[in-house]
């Protein structure tokens, strides 16, 4: 709206302060406009150019203005008694939804359908023996599962020969089984050769896999431990100084 008014008895070098309201609709798709402001007078005019920018909703004003648009298509702002009482009935509804879904999602990533535990995991033997570990499987889902056991390691690691008592194996809910991997040393290992070996339990008819690793090693040898991704600071320093 353009509203005239008159300035009376302004005095020389005096000063008014007119105040301009602008309303935006509440819903708009005009970004800008142009005000212009004329101030007229006797002998002269003025006139100002004022540049107005609607800001966009944001993104609950948006999500808010999609359902209340939503509920009238449906005719829930009717039922409801207003767009608002619509507009929040449906979202509601979606969030509803959306939440039952994240705990549904959740619930199929962490469950859990084998279990694989070795109490003893690390054994130091002579050349001449042999390491045995006995390797619990367990079925926590609530029904029966096949799986298939497998041993693996390093293949250029020639010192050493693995096998497995059972390579295949059913379990009822909750019921276990114990497997036992044999780590035996080879002509070819080193006085201080030791192997890492993985027992790998994978679940046949959900094709999902447990993992677990062992350790033998040659009694006095020294594993070789790699340090990586290590930083320190100060990154350059004397004898003496604390990193």
């Amino acid at each position: 709206s353009v509203d005239e008014g008159y300035l009376d008895d302004i005095a020389p070098g005096g000063e008014v302060q007119v105040e301009v309201t602008v309303s935006v609709p509440q819903y708009t798709d005009i970004t800008s406009d142009k005000l212009t402001f004329t101030v007229e007078g006797e002998k002269t005019s003025v006139i100002i150019n004022v540049i107005t920018s609607v800001a966009g909703p944001n993104i609950l004003e948006g999500l808010y203005r999609f359902f209340e648009s939503l509920g009238e298509d449906m005719g829930l702002d009717e039922a409801l008694g207003s767009s608002a009482n619509a507009a929040i009935f449906l979202a509601s509804i979606v969030f509803i939804i959306i939440f039952l879904f994240i705990i549904i999602l959740v619930y199929f990533l962490t469950i859990k359908y084998v279990n694989v535990v070795c109490l003893e995991g690390i054994k130091e033997i002579s050349p001449d023996e042999e390491a045995k570990f006995e390797i619990t499987i367990n079925n926590p889902y609530k029904y029966k599962l096949s799986y298939e056991v497998s041993a693996v390691k390093d293949p250029s690691n020639k010192g050493w020969k693995v096998s497995l008592d059972t390579e295949s194996i059913a379990l009822e809910s909750k019921q276990s089984k114990t497997v036992t991997l044999t780590v035996k040393p080879t002509d070819f290992v080193k006085p201080d050769d030791w192997v890492e070996v993985g027992v790998v339990a994978k679940v046949v008819e959900k094709q999902k896999t447990a993992k677990l690793s062992t350790v033998t090693s040659i009694k006095g040898a020294k594993p070789e431990l790699r340090i990586s991704g290590m930083i320190h600071w100060p990154t350059s320093f004397k004898k003496g100084d604390k990193v």
